[in-house]
């Protein structure tokens, strides 16, 4: 398409039932929600990461 498309806004805002877990970080959050197998993959992105910069580990 060669117009611009318009959008409309459509805000969605939820949280955990558990205050437990709506306690934690946005990022912890944002981890938690894409699920076991996509945690895995980042956290191996990262170690990678961590590793070529020459980081110790935490």
């Amino acid at each position: 398409m060669e117009a611009d498309i318009e959008l409309a806004r459509e805000e969605v805002n939820l949280k955990f039932a558990d205050t437990e877990l709506e306690g934690m970080s946005a990022a912890q959050k944002h981890l938690f929600r894409m699920g076991p197998d996509n945690i895995r993959r980042v956290q191996a992105k990262l170690e990678k990461l961590r590793a070529t910069l020459g980081l110790p580990r935490p």
